[in-house]
């Protein structure tokens, strides 16, 4: 699953921006 994938860095990259 590419998505799942995908959304567990978007969630990364969001807390490390933040």
């Amino acid at each position: 699953n590419g998505f799942q994938k995908l959304e567990k860095i978007k969630e990364q990259t969001g807390r490390a921006d933040s």
